[in-house]
């Protein structure tokens, strides 16, 4: 059965999550319109430290909707 309904914690969290996921999706699409092999590495170690904040994010909604 699905839970309609969320504590403050888990709502914040999902805000999060859904945040760190549109910034991600953003950091893809920055890689595809990088124009030298030296703007690519910057933008991927960005991106690179945007995923591992969107992991982090999941994590924490996961492991809290578990514990729930």
């Amino acid at each position: 059965m699905l839970i309609t309904t969320s504590c403050a914690e888990q709502q914040r969290l999902r805000e999060r999550y859904h945040t760190a996921i549109r910034a991600y999706k953003e950091m893809i699409s920055a890689l595809d319109r990088v124009s030298s092999p030296a703007e690519f590495d910057e933008v991927y170690e960005r991106a690179e430290g945007v995923r591992l904040l969107f992991d982090v994010a999941r994590n924490e909604l996961k492991k809290h909707s578990h514990t729930d």
